[in-house]
């Protein structure tokens, strides 16, 4: 696990982190995420017309998630997102989310037969944080990554506690599978019990 002492892009760290805060979400106020993106981000070939699928819709209510901030971030992208909860639905104009439980391989691929199979630039976790839930997704979703994308996990807790992700289960698993590399960001390295983890999977 690393920190991050430099930022190799400060107009993307602080695009997102505005971007994060007028949207209401919590990635930035709550966890330092901005960063962590902003590195991982960097890996992509480009950041323009990108497709965005993020696991997770909104903490409280959709007018407060961060796809908002995602689709001010990437102005000509398209932003996906995929929730269990129907009330949490969003439809704009680059913005398309369905129903969809990302512990269950038959409802996503519902979902992307749904959304006409589109292939990812970026994949974003941030659904149950439950590891067996998030090894699901992965497995089945890394076909429908680009071959440069990258696919991001957060809410990683640095320690185990009750059910949620921790980082030791994602070490475990990663270290088992040659045709995948990752890294393993600490956004707030001065609170070593809490669960500001990112983790930035690509494929070698």
């Amino acid at each position: 696990m690393k920190t991050l002492e430099t930022d190799l892009n400060i107009d993307l760290t602080d695009k997102i982190k505005t971007a994060m805060n007028d949207a209401g979400s919590d990635k930035q106020s709550d966890h330092n995420y901005a960063q962590a993106y902003s590195y991982f981000l960097s890996r992509l070939p480009s950041l323009d017309n990108i497709t965005m699928l993020e696991i997770g819709i909104a903490n409280v209510e959709p007018s407060r998630s961060s796809l908002h901030g995602w689709s001010n971030i990437f102005k000509d992208g398209s932003i996906y997102g995929i929730d269990i909860v129907p009330q949490k639905m969003i439809d704009s104009e680059r913005i398309k989310t369905f129903v969809c439980n990302q512990a269950s391989v038959l409802q996503l691929s519902r979902f992307r037969e749904a959304a006409g199979y589109p292939k990812f630039d970026i994949i974003l976790d941030d659904g149950s944080h439950v590891f067996s839930d998030a090894i699901v997704s992965l497995k089945y979703l890394l076909g429908c990554l680009k071959q440069d994308g990258i696919y991001m996990v957060e809410d990683v807790r640095k320690n185990a506690v009750d059910s949620q992700q921790s980082v030791v289960q994602w070490q475990e698993f990663l270290d088992m599978h040659d045709n995948l590399a990752y890294e393993i960001i600490d956004c707030q390295p001065d609170r070593p019990n809490d669960d500001s983890v990112v983790i930035g999977i690509w494929r070698k």
